[in-house]
């Protein structure tokens, strides 16, 4: 049975990347095989051979890029959300012992430490998580280019993505500090001020106080991250790959194409290693069949 000739070829790693001048986007080019709506041979058609790249795929960098990172961005705050839920639960169970061992619900570090040990290294072992998880950890940065809606209009811009930088996640999901003071909806406001466990006289509302806050902020944190998700997945779709198709049956580009050049962004050397080409390939066979079904495109 001879192959629908919509549908992406097995591979095209072999195949040297060939580029011409988009004569509907002047000063830009495109791959060979993404001069595909209306279909047109470019080299039958005259096109000018350029060195690329091609802006259509660089396009496709960029989204499945970005909406690589947002996806990144909302597990990492699931995963600050869950360190918190950990200590509020082992905080609330520590200091209702506390307190009911206590006619002033107050007990002296040792006593505590030896009456409550599996409680008590609970609750310290989940507060050293959250203050791991919400802390700035080391961000890699990836630089994307983004070409311009019309190329005389303005030029190609660089936009640094930091990926994990704490203080950008809580911004966007509105947890903003003012003239360098943290938020109170900042894991770190409490944080920082140390654990309730650690002073010679243990106060069990201090336990409490403290694990309320957290357990409020990780169920904040949820909904915002809900919220942002949902809202991702309604303008973009429901998965990284969906920016991709958006981009193919908009501009008739190879789905092959601009999944090689989406992953490639993200390997290390810019090279697609096997392992990552039949990725490219399972993305390309999948945009084939979601547009072959005529789901609704992103945004929709």
């Amino acid at each position: 049975m001879a192959r629908d000739p919509r549908q992406p070829k097995a591979s095209s790693k072999q195949r040297p990347a060939v580029y011409y001048a988009d004569p509907a986007h002047p000063g830009r080019s495109r791959h060979r095989e993404c001069f595909r709506q209306p279909r047109i041979n470019p080299k039958r058609a005259g096109y000018q051979l350029t060195d690329g790249p091609c802006w259509v795929c660089e396009h496709a960098k960029s989204d499945y890029t970005l909406y690589v990172g947002h996806v990144q961005q909302t597990e990492h705050l699931e995963l600050i959300a869950t360190s918190l839920e950990q200590v509020s639960d082992a905080g609330f169970a520590l200091a209702k012992e506390v307190r009911c061992r206590s006619f002033l619900g107050r007990m002296e570090r040792k006593i505590m430490e030896a009456e409550l040990p599996a409680m008590v290294s609970a609750f310290r072992q989940a507060w050293q998580q959250a203050e791991k998880q919400s802390a700035d950890p080391d961000g890699t940065v990836a630089r994307i280019q983004w070409p311009g809606d019309d190329p005389g209009a303005r030029k190609m811009q660089e936009v640094a993505f930091r990926a994990f930088s704490t203080g950008l996640l809580y911004a966007v999901i509105g947890i903003k500090g003012s003239r360098g003071v943290l938020s109170p909806l900042d894991p770190r406001y409490y944080l920082a001020r140390g654990n309730p466990t650690q002073p010679s006289f243990v106060d069990s509302s201090a336990i409490e106080q403290v694990s309320g806050c957290l357990g409020y902020i990780a169920r904040h944190i949820r909904r915002k991250v809900q919220q942002r998700r949902d809202e991702l997945q309604a303008n973009r779709g429901q998965d990284a790959s969906e920016c991709l198709r958006l981009l193919a049956q908009l501009y008739g580009a190879s789905p092959l194409r601009l999944a090689e050049t989406a992953l490639a962004f993200l390997e290390p050397s810019r090279q697609l290693s096997d392992a990552v080409q039949a990725r490219a390939e399972t993305m390309a066979n999948n945009i084939y069949q979601r547009s072959h079904q005529q789901k609704p495109l992103p945004g929709e």
